[in-house]
């Protein structure tokens, strides 16, 4: 398998896009873009780490000996500990020790690709947990062209290499690179659906990349050629892990999706169902119970859009709401996208400045900008939707003192959500 090339070069500016739902004013949207973790990341171990590590992991083994493969394992298993405790620049030295560990290997001609990589691969979840998306990728993409040479003895795992494939379409969507993205997502299909190296099909695994696929087309508003890409990441999330666990949560930003297409598409009727779907998934957690507030929150909100959208503005006000009292708990980790409670805030402002409450209005409008100022969950600010925030309390202030006809068309032109 060939892998697609990066368009990112090492120098350029990163762009801005957002990171797990993209919910512009002028969209009425939030879509999901998840990245996914590899297994030692997902797997990790509650151990601490000692400020005077072992020998083996200070650079040679207990006996002297240099660095090699074994001595690589021990070196990413500390930095499992440390990611897992949210350490992840202390982490990121552990995976990149690993990694140069592993490649002298045993011998020459041994040298385990598949471990290599899963180190690789773990230095990109690094960066990418700390929002370093273009650095991300070059380790994804180094991930991806070792895992494809195999273990000692050349078998690929396919669902690995998947996951360093999907992560760095992941890091190109999150800079809006998405028809760069969406051929790495494919690729990342491809891979998922040829399974692991005993041939075991991870269809949770599978569902986020053909989800991922639909995302790069939706985002630029390619909605019917998205939907499909959604409902097969549906049927497969149903289908569950290789152990057959399903992942609710997963299940339910796929069929939000589903939800969000047919809605852009003028399609309400059909839409809704598939939201409230979303939604009962959501509420039943990951395989380990976490409920995604943030992801949740982004239903409330669509359901919201698409009331208001029939200018329904008093059955719309309550969900969105709801969504900014589901954004404020965060994502599953606890992570709060400020950006997207702002985006709430500013809708509920939105239905009342329809209704005539103006008064109303503006706090809610003052409590947008307030929050949009702290930004995403990696601290970024959408100068944009903060200013249409701006002008919005603005405008309402200005209707309250001169309340004409062309000022009430003002205060749609500025922050209509359709």
């Amino acid at each position: 398998m060939g892998l697609p090339v990066s368009t990112v070069p090492p120098d350029e500016t990163q762009g801005r896009a957002d990171d797990v739902f993209l919910r512009p004013e002028d969209a009425a949207s939030k879509s999901s873009n998840d990245a996914r973790e590899d297994d030692s990341a997902i797997e990790a171990s509650d151990a601490t780490v000692s400020a005077d590590a072992p020998a083996a992991l200070q650079g040679h083994s207990a006996d002297g000996a240099p660095l090699d493969d074994d001595t690589g394992r021990r070196l990413h298993e500390v930095g499992r500990c440390l990611f897992s405790v949210g350490q992840f620049q202390s982490a990121q030295t552990w995976f990149e020790r690993a990694a140069g560990s592993k490649e002298q290997g045993p011998g020459i001609d041994r040298v385990d690709y598949e471990s290599v990589g899963a180190s690789q691969h773990q230095v990109g979840e690094c960066l990418l947990a700390i929002g370093q998306f273009e650095t991300a990728l070059t380790w994804f993409e180094r991930a991806a062209a070792a895992k494809e040479k195999g273990d000692t003895i050349g078998r690929v795992d396919y669902e690995s290499l998947g996951r360093s494939l999907h992560q760095a379409g992941y890091c190109l969507s999150a800079a809006g690179k998405f028809d760069t993205a969406r051929a790495w997502f494919e690729y990342s299909v491809a891979a998922a659906e040829k399974g692991d190296a005993a041939g075991r099909v991870d269809y949770e695994s599978l569902g986020s990349s053909l989800h991922q696929v639909g995302y790069c087309l939706s985002a630029v508003r390619q909605f019917d050629a998205a939907r499909p890409w959604f409902e097969r990441a549906v049927a497969a999330a149903e289908k569950g892990d290789v152990n057959g666990r399903v992942n609710r949560a997963s299940l339910g930003r796929s069929m939000h999706q589903v939800g969000y297409c047919l809605s852009a598409a003028g399609q309400i009727d059909a839409g809704r169902p598939w939201l409230e779907s979303a939604i009962a998934a959501a509420e039943a957690g990951d395989l380990d119970g976490r409920i995604d507030y943030e992801g949740l929150g982004c239903t409330f909100h669509l359901i919201g859009c698409c009331l208001s959208s029939a200018q329904q503005f008093e059955s719309a006000r309550p969900w969105f709401e709801r969504a900014v009292e589901a954004s404020e708990r965060g994502d599953a980790h606890g992570r709060i996208d400020y950006e997207s409670v702002g985006s709430s805030l500013h809708q509920v402002g939105y239905c009342l400045s329809m209704l005539g409450r103006f008064d109303l209005a503006i706090d809610w409008f003052k409590r947008a900008v307030a929050t949009k100022e702290k930004g995403d969950n990696f601290g970024r600010v959408d100068d944009a939707s903060l200013s249409i925030s701006r002008r919005a309390e603005i405008v309402c202030r200005r209707r309250l003192e001169a309340p004409d006809e062309a000022l009430s068309n003002e205060v749609k032109a500025l922050y209509s959500p359709a």
